[in-house]
């Protein structure tokens, strides 16, 4: 029980750390391309979709392992840009639709990819990047 929860304190620590690296980069890019305040409002919205749901669906793919995730994702990638650059519909439907598309492909490649590695960061580091 104490590795499982030291697991989940690593992972809210890194979570936090990673919201912070966001924000760090967006003042920054904000600052060089003088975006209004709208731009910062989309892009944390776009990260709390398209991150936050991760732990969400990542203990869903622990409890139901047949179901590729990778194969939803990009169908809802698929959706998202057919919505907008064809059907020409809203482009905040569409960034909903392709963040929960990108959360999906991202807990169903790091799973592939750190299992598939024998304990090695590099594959893992190379489907982040």
């Amino acid at each position: 029980m104490r590795n499982k929860l030291q697991s989940i304190e690593i992972g809210v620590l890194y979570f936090y750390i990673h919201f912070v690296t966001e924000t760090v980069c967006f003042y920054l890019l904000n600052n060089f391309f003088k975006a209004p305040i709208s731009s910062w409002i989309l892009a944390y919205a776009y990260d709390a979709l398209a991150f936050v749901p991760q732990s969400l669906i990542g203990y869903y793919r622990d409890t139901h392992p047949r179901i590729n995730l990778s194969v939803i994702g990009i169908i809802f990638l698929t959706v998202s840009v057919l919505l907008h650059a064809y059907l020409k519909q809203n482009i905040i439907i569409a960034l909903v639709i392709v963040s929960l598309g990108n959360a999906l492909i991202h807990v169903e490649g790091a799973e592939t990819t750190i299992k598939s590695s024998e304990g090695k960061m590099t594959p893992s580091s190379v489907f982040v990047g």
